[in-house]
Formats: C-alpha cells, sequence, structure tokens
C-alpha cells in the first residue's frame, strides 16, 4: 500500500478528478495489500482484482475496455 500512498501524495491529479483518481488508486492499493495479507479471501485471483474492478475504474475514468482477441 506505501505505492498507493506516495502516488497520492505525489501526484498533480487535476483539482476536478482529484476525488475520483484519490478513489481508484486508494482502491488499487487496498487490493494490493488484502492480496499480501488474505490471500485466501478469493481464492483464483491472486491480486485480488477482478476484470469486471477493472472495466468499472475505466468507466469512472471515461474510457470502456474492449478486448480483441486475436491468433495472429
Amino acid at each position: 500500500m506505501d505505492w498507493s500512498e506516495r502516488a497520492i501524495m505525489d501526484a498533480d491529479f487535476d483539482e476536478a478528478e482529484t476525488d475520483l483518481l484519490t478513489d481508484i488508486v486508494g482502491q488499487l492499493g487496498l487490493v494490493d495489500v488484502a492480496a499480501v495479507t488474505q490471500p485466501e479471501a478469493r481464492p483464483g485471483f491472486q491480486f485480488g482484482l477482478r476484470w469486471q474492478d477493472c472495466e468499472e475504474f475505466l468507466r469512472r475514468l471515461g474510457y470502456r475496455a474492449k478486448v480483441i482477441v486475436s491468433s495472429e
């Protein structure tokens, strides 16, 4: 979690997005801590971060995730 705390303290976030970005970085930091301290809490999710979590973070930032699978 040190990395997320440092990122929040050192960041030069746009004032209009500070709350949103602080929330997302903070949640990512908590996921990191949960993965280390409680790996049994979410079997199969080594880092405690689901695809749906990433999609939600991106949606809140104004993006849409798009996955393209190709054999090339």
